[in-house]
């Protein structure tokens, strides 16, 4: 059941697969031949980044937040493997969710 928090499974299995393959991704767009939806994933990954702690007033801190959460998601890197993430483990699970229903929304797949 898709709800307004919460991915399909098939949604979370696309979504976590794009997050895997974002290096190649930007690889393939830095040597210029990158698809429409590679860039429109990348650009749907930025904006996902960008976005992550919102909450939070310094900006170096939010810009190294969503290196972290983008870094747990793509290498599959639980929380307590992760080292400084500048928030609570509850939180940052709270921000990967977020992160991937940022993605799978740009991407209109729910």
């Amino acid at each position: 059941m898709e709800t307004e928090n919460k991915l399909a499974p098939d949604v979370k299995y696309l979504v976590e697969a794009l997050l895997r393959g974002a290096g190649e991704r930007r690889l393939r767009l830095a040597r210029g031949c990158g698809s429409a939806f590679d860039r429109e994933a990348q650009l749907a990954i930025d904006e996902a980044k960008a976005a992550v702690g919102g909450d939070i007033a310094d900006p170096n801190v939010r810009r190294a937040l969503g290196e972290r959460v983008l870094f747990s998601l793509s290498e599959r890197i639980p929380y307590a493997k992760m080292g400084e993430c500048f928030c609570c483990e509850n939180k940052f699970y709270g921000y990967r969710r977020d992160f991937c229903l940022a993605v799978a929304k740009r991407l209109r797949f729910m």
